[in-house]
């Protein structure tokens, strides 16, 4: 009996970590597999858990935060420049 409990947390775990990379790696699919699996949960009469899996819709636009655009916004960001290193100076030693 123990071994089974411990199959069925590693198998959620399992399925849990390849659902949430599915979410970064390919978040169109995993948006339309959403849909599909609320629609399902919907259609059977579980309105909560369905409504749940639907996400909100994103906002998009102007310092919206997608940054895939390169439009010009209404507060741009200037380029940040990196450090000029100091000139190397020769050594002075005192007597």
């Amino acid at each position: 009996m123990n071994a089974i409990v411990q199959w069925l947390v590693v198998g959620a775990l399992l399925l849990w970590s390849a659902w949430a990379m599915l979410g970064r790696l390919a978040p169109v699919t995993a948006g339309r597999l959403r849909e599909s699996v609320a629609s399902a949960l919907a259609a059977h009469g579980h309105n909560q858990l369905a409504a749940r899996l639907r996400t909100a819709p994103v906002s998009s636009g102007c310092d919206s935060g997608c940054g895939t655009c390169k439009t010009g916004c209404a507060t741009p960001v200037a380029p940040v420049a990196p450090p000029r290193p100091e000139p190397s100076r020769p050594v002075q030693w005192r007597p």
